[in-house]
């Protein structure tokens, strides 16, 4: 690509200031791949300019759909801020893969008074028909996402039918590598997964403790005594009551391998992806020899785990049901964000009507033997009389109460009166087309 304008600085001082963009999609490629690409468009810039220049390099690592990237953060402000004459890139996917925000960040480089030009893709703001050529190019590079994304789905379904696709190896397995799995020594031929034997009768006494009513954190603290490992893929190197249960829950304990459980939803405004049941049946095969326990063993495992799932859910409403429902933790009533914990000065968390230590959850990090469960309405009763009684002995912390007493009524009241003037508004619209 040859420009027809030639570059020039905007600035008193003569220098050309440039954004070089770079961009890998993922944590597992070559970093260096950035500073190739900043060497081939800073290449470019040679030929095109001989004056003095300013260079800032922009090297993230993230998908071209991730709108939040430290990276092009900075670049939008440098451009916000005037600093900027040139942003250049060699294709425009190192900038975004959405054309949304594709669109979004060149339209602000010509509204800053940035020049834009994105090398392979043709495009030059400072020439009157780069928008058309900016279509072409947001059409392109848009289409090959989704063009990629069907490609690993049938890859994904295709390695799964030959015994591949294993992504987590929970405790009780061992992933095989690719010479084994053809070997037929540890099972199928192809299947990338085998059963380590010496694990069943752990997992079988697992079973039964959770039958006979214990607690997954019970059975989390017995697996640390006894010193049974946790699966290679337990981040914190420790059992946990959640880390119990969604093992035993798993269907390969019953030598069912399922793919396609859950699915990633991307939200296009941010890039970001969102973990979701799959509302179709996964797919499934059975694999005999990877069971630790049997279907019928399963079956009445998960009987009970369900069971205990429906009695902890009319005890501690979740979702819309619970009173913190999208209510952030540094909002929540008192004693919320109060209370600590005597042993480990950790937060002690709103479970339903009770509250228990942060350190001592089964989804937490489980290191605080502290297991006190404190009713909220007992803290009410027995605390708040003790602290109204001291707070109001002073004359200036009773006007302050009052003062704020009063204020919270108000905007109770301006609230009311607001829903019901809507309310008045609502029925008289009604009446006045029910009568035409």
């Amino acid at each position: 690509m040859r420009l027809y304008c030639p570059l020039t600085s905007k600035h008193k001082d003569g220098i050309l200031r440039v954004i070089l963009c770079g961009r890998i999609s993922t944590a597992h490629q070559d970093i260096e791949s950035n500073a190739a690409q900043h060497e081939e468009a800073e290449r470019y810039l040679e030929r095109e300019y001989a004056g003095p220049r300013e260079i800032k390099r922009i090297s993230d690592q993230g998908s071209g759909w991730l709108v939040d990237r430290p990276g092009i953060n900075a670049a939008q402000e440098w451009i916000a801020a005037g600093w900027c004459d040139l942003v250049l890139v060699n294709e425009l996917r190192e900038v975004y893969r959405n054309p949304r925000f594709l669109w979004a960040f060149v339209q602000d480089c010509v509204d800053n008074g940035t020049r834009f030009i994105s090398i392979a893709d043709a495009i030059d703001t400072a020439e009157e028909n780069w928008e058309p050529l900016m279509h072409m190019a947001c059409l392109r590079h848009g289409m090959a996402v989704p063009e990629a994304r069907q490609r690993v789905k049938r890859k994904a379904t295709h390695s799964f039918s030959g015994g591949g696709m294993v992504m987590k190896v929970q405790y009780g397995y061992r992933k095989l590598t690719a010479e084994e799995s053809l070997s037929g020594v540890f099972g199928p031929v192809g299947l990338r997964i085998a059963k380590l034997e010496a694990a069943t009768s752990t997992i079988q006494t697992m079973k039964d403790m959770v039958v006979a009513g214990k607690s997954y954190e019970i059975v989390a603290e017995w697996l640390t005594e006894e010193g049974v490992a946790p699966g290679p893929y337990a981040t914190n190197g420790k059992w946990t009551g959640r880390l119990v249960r969604d093992l035993l829950r798993a269907p390969i304990l019953s030598g069912q391998r399922q793919f396609r459980r859950f699915f990633c939803d991307m939200k296009y405004g941010t890039g970001k992806h969102k973990l979701k049941a799959n509302p179709k049946p996964p797919e499934s095969i059975e694999y005999s020899g990877l069971a630790h326990l049997t279907p019928e063993q399963h079956q009445e495992l998960l009987a009970v785990m369900d069971a205990r799932k429906e009695v902890s859910r009319i005890g501690h409403p979740s979702g819309r049901a619970s009173t913190l429902y999208n209510v952030l933790r540094s909002r929540s009533l008192w004693p919320g964000q109060h209370l600590t914990c005597a042993i480990c000065s950790g937060l002690f968390y709103c479970f339903g009507e009770v509250m228990k230590c942060q350190n001592a959850r089964g989804k937490g990090p489980n290191d605080c033997w502290n297991r006190v469960q404190v009713r909220e309405d007992e803290v009410h009763e027995k605390v708040l009389p003790v602290l109204l009684r001291f707070l109001l002995k002073n004359e200036a912390v009773r006007k302050v109460i009052a003062e704020v007493a009063w204020k919270e009524h108000q905007r109770s009241m301006n609230r009311n009166n607001q829903s019901l003037s809507g309310l008045v508004s609502r029925i008289t619209e009604l009446e006045r087309q029910a009568t035409h």
